[in-house]
């Protein structure tokens, strides 16, 4: 019984050695493999993997804003920033939000912004329509209802005030 002890012993202490003594080559392809592993099984499984997601966002919300923020105050930060709002992605992510405060629905965003960044024309008067600040009686302007935030037309700032009421 002893003997039998002994040598159960001896086999996981074999064993913590062997593992301990691995090269650091041996490691970096376990894990390697560890990690091809974890990626297939979360490939196969998406909906695991978002609702790990999500449930470790909610669980770290405050230290991810803190360490955004903390990032955001660095030159570095501050750099990248300037540089992901001028970028397409950046002024697209800009639009979306301020047409969100604005109250304009976003049921179909990606087929009405097309369709703003393409628009040259006015819908109502035709002028030739322009980007951007400062804003101008032919600067882009989009129409919507504002009790039910349905997109109407893409219209120039002088359409908007006086004639879409």
């Amino acid at each position: 019984m002893i003997l039998n002890r002994l040598k159960i012993l001896i086999y996981f202490i074999l064993i913590y050695i062997l593992v301990m003594v691995l090269t650091e080559e041996e490691k970096k392809e376990r894990k390697k493999i560890y990690n091809k592993k974890y990626r297939e099984s979360s490939k196969n499984n998406p909906e695991i993997n978002k609702a790990y997601q999500k449930k470790y966002y909610e669980k770290n919300k405050e230290k991810k804003k803190e360490r955004i923020n903390k990032y955001n105050k660095t030159e570095k930060g501050k750099e990248e920033k300037k540089k992901y709002k001028q970028s397409l992605n950046g002024k697209k992510v800009n639009t979306k939000s301020k047409w969100k405060k604005s109250g304009l629905n976003m049921e179909n965003f990606e087929e009405i912004y097309e369709r703003y960044t393409m628009a040259i024309f006015c819908d109502i008067c035709e002028c030739v329509l322009s980007d951007g600040k400062p804003v101008k009686r032919n600067t882009k302007c989009m129409d919507h209802d504002h009790d039910t935030g349905d997109f109407r037309n893409i219209v120039c700032h002088y359409c908007n005030l006086h004639i879409c009421k």
